[in-house]
């Protein structure tokens, strides 16, 4: 079970946070220079800013606003469907988060808790601190210091127009994103509207393992309580 998880929570770093200790060093992102744009805007980018051609800047704006929306909204839940790692299908994850630094996730059996940097992790009926790795690909959740260093490590970023899922039309866009000796390929969904992010669909190598996920986000802002256990 133990060994999933470490499969798990990098995947999910790489689709939500991307913390540095998964990411090569690349130059940063441009960051913005004006306030955020206002949502169902297009985000203009930074007028100097210098992008290889495969990276479009808009993509990288986009982006940088869905995630500064998700922050905004407060909390959020999320399920994580995966396959792969050699051996098929691998348990659903559920997770719930809040704003700065709370959040919840279950797999089959385990439960990981994590209040202001401190991290539980349950595995049965008994809580415990959670091992080192655990903690550091966790711990990294809502520190947008961490979204631009998934941003600065994009090697490619491109619209692919609107499609609807779940009879909805989002704004999709495709991110290749430079990991530690392997290339994370994703697929964004936005709600124009809000520019909120409603599904990442991701293709990785993770440990020398060709892994697919689907993120799909929802509950947006409602209130959620999430507590360390005592």
């Amino acid at each position: 079970m133990f060994s999933l998880m470490k499969f798990q929570l990098p995947l999910f770093a790489v689709l939500l946070v991307a913390p540095g200790a998964l990411f090569a060093q690349a130059p940063a992102a441009p960051a913005p220079t004006a306030p955020p744009a206002a949502a169902g805007s297009k985000p203009e980018p930074e007028l100097n800013a210098t992008l290889p051609a495969e990276i479009d800047p808009v993509v990288i704006a986009v982006l940088r606003q869905a995630f500064a929306a998700q922050r905004t909204k407060g909390s959020f839940r999320a399920t994580m469907e995966s396959a792969g790692l050699g051996g098929g299908a691998i348990p659903s994850m559920e997770m719930e988060f809040v704003f700065p630094d709370r959040m919840r996730m279950k797999m089959s059996g385990m439960e990981i808790v994590g209040v202001g940097g401190k991290i539980m992790m349950r595995m049965g009926d008994s809580w415990m601190p959670a091992p080192a790795e655990v903690s550091k690909a966790s711990g990294s959740f809502g520190d947008p210091k961490k979204v631009e260093e998934m941003l600065g490590n994009t090697t490619y970023a491109k619209s692919l127009g609107q499609t609807k899922i779940d009879e909805k039309l989002l704004d999709s866009y495709e991110v290749h994103v430079k990991t530690k000796g392997a290339i994370s390929k994703s697929k964004f969904y936005i709600s124009p509207g809000d520019s909120l992010i409603r599904r990442v669909e991701t293709q990785a190598d993770l440990l020398g393992k060709p892994t697919t996920s689907t993120l799909n986000y929802s509950d947006y802002g409602v209130p959620i309580r999430i507590e360390l256990p005592k």
